[in-house]
């Protein structure tokens, strides 16, 4: 998903490989972080719902014509 022309997946994807590489953090540190990009995925996802593709009403979409 792009965001602001930011991909989340591959920049979240990113971070997960290079969490792996640091052999000095903590397992608490490092499942906190693959925690929050968890709850970012899932956020980033939720952006791109509406009437179409969920089952969101279509009075509740943001940009419809009224």
């Amino acid at each position: 998903m792009n965001l602001n022309n930011i991909n989340i997946h591959e920049v979240v994807e990113k971070t997960k490989t290079q969490l792996q590489e640091y052999k000095t953090l903590t397992p608490a540190l490092k499942m906190s972080i693959e925690l929050i990009l968890m709850v970012v995925v899932l956020l980033a996802n939720k952006l791109g719902l509406n009437s179409q593709n969920s089952s969101i009403p279509p009075s509740q979409d943001v940009n419809r014509k009224k």
